[in-house]
């Protein structure tokens, strides 16, 4: 029956129809956050190699009251000053590596999603059984969650795989502005992946590959079991016995119960949830980007700027020990922790003994 439904040309036009539909929403996706957001990964990627070349600012530690406290600039300062420094060009260095990396990551999604529900149904287990999706009790909705995470880690894993080389592209052009190197072209992809596959091969164009299949692991079933535990509690808050025996008055309150529950839902899902698994992935996101870095022979990969590290675990481990596992992930009130020094300028500057 399946096979009949396929070969209807209605059908066929219609999963064109869709088929350009999300295609032209990657291509939008792609090119909108790229050229929109990339000052912002710029700014991002520096920090978090641990690139703090400008003057402190003091201000109090909870803004408007607390002790007083040294302040590295926050994001939109940063890039202000790297576009004083080095011009608009140098804040989208880096971009073209973004926009495949992006491209290959949303297109190759989609494309593992349909052949996985074209030729794959049986993945993750079978929900044919499953007559009424809306009706289901906690157990059939535990194996629709357990399908959809085990089928959403293979998407992960491949995507993260095919499109790493180009992510370790943008990082390296980003890198060497340290050093203000000029070993990869800024904006090209394309020299900076031949030359890393031909100095490096597969380790250099995939280094730092395992703590990002752990920071999508971590989204996948992160997201997954909080959202598991979400539903039980919202169906059991939802359930109503005897809605036909109620007051109208009453039903009017229940409504207005449901709605809240609704909304309560909402956003718990969609503002609690990726929060809190954002804080859990970001020491990973951070891992991968330091390893992309590393063997690159960048002055920002070797001593005095960075400690050398054999492996993703060496850099979880170094950013541990030192309480860096968070650096980058806030734009605003980024303390000074370590010493300070006074430089030629006679400005406050954070004294560190490696970059990162």
């Amino acid at each position: 029956m399946a096979e009949v439904e396929n070969l209807n040309p209605n059908n066929n036009q219609v999963n064109e129809r869709r088929i350009l539909l999300i295609c032209k929403d990657i291509c939008s996706k792609v090119f909108s956050s790229s050229l929109l957001l990339h000052p912002a990964y710029f700014t991002q990627t520096l920090i978090q190699l641990g690139y703090e070349p400008f003057p402190l600012e003091k201000g109090k530690s909870f803004i408007f009251f607390g002790s007083n406290t040294f302040f590295l600039p926050n994001y939109y300062r940063y890039l202000n000053n790297m576009y004083l420094l080095h011009g608009f060009k140098a804040i989208y260095t880096g971009v073209g590596g973004c926009i495949l990396e992006k491209f290959l990551r949303l297109s190759c999604g989609f494309v593992i999603f349909e052949v996985l529900n074209r030729h794959y149904q049986e993945i993750g287990g079978n929900i044919d059984d499953l007559k009424d999706l809306n009706n289901l009790d906690n157990y059939q909705l535990f194996l629709i969650k357990l399908r959809t995470g085990i089928r959403e880690t293979i998407q992960v894993v491949l995507c993260s795989v095919i499109s790493r080389p180009f992510t370790v592209v943008a990082i390296r052009q980003i890198a060497q502005l340290i050093g203000n190197e000029t070993k990869y072209l800024p904006i090209n992809p394309f020299q900076p992946l031949l030359l890393i596959g031909a100095e490096e091969g597969p380790p250099g164009l995939f280094s730092g590959l395992m703590p990002v299949i752990v920071n999508g692991l971590i989204s996948v079933w992160g997201t997954t079991i909080c959202i598991y535990l979400v539903d039980i509690v919202y169906n059991k808050m939802i359930k109503v016995d005897g809605w036909e025996n109620l007051h109208p008055y009453e039903k009017q309150q229940l409504a207005e119960h449901l709605q809240l529950c609704v909304l309560l839902r909402y956003n718990v899902c969609n503002l609690i949830v990726p929060s809190l698994v954002g804080f859990v992935q970001y020491p990973f996101k951070l891992c991968s980007n330091l390893m992309a870095a590393a063997g690159s022979g960048l002055l920002a990969s070797l001593l005095p700027y960075s400690p050398t590290f054999n492996n993703w675990f060496d850099t979880y481990n170094y950013l541990a020990q030192n309480c860096e596992l968070y650096r980058g992930d806030w734009p605003y009130l980024r303390k000074e922790k370590g010493s300070i020094q006074v430089g030629p300028d006679n400005k406050f500057y954070g004294s560190k003994k490696y970059f990162i």
